[in-house]
């Protein structure tokens, strides 16, 4: 599902609206590791994306979670249109 500006609007302020986890090729180490991603709609009207171990809680990645900042892996975890891809903070 694309995530509008009219339905990131329903999202409360704080939110986890999606949570994701996926195999990803890390470079310089061989096989997958398993990563979450979390969606996470902020204070004031924008989002972003933490990622981490698939390991972690929810809470830990939200704390301590790199914070997503490739426009292919934002989009290709959170689908969403051009207005709300312009929220996304950075």
């Amino acid at each position: 599902m694309i995530i509008t500006k009219e339905l990131f609007d329903t999202i409360e302020y704080g939110e986890v609206f999606r949570i994701t986890t996926t195999k990803y090729q890390r470079m310089h180490e061989p096989g997958k590791a398993q990563l979450t991603f979390i969606c996470e709609k902020g204070d004031g009207d924008d989002w972003a994306i933490y990622c981490g171990h698939a390991g972690n809680g929810a809470d830990w990645l939200l704390k301590h979670g790199d914070k997503v900042q490739s426009e292919d892996i934002i989009r290709s975890i959170c689908p969403c249109d051009d207005e709300v891809f312009k929220l996304y903070r950075r």
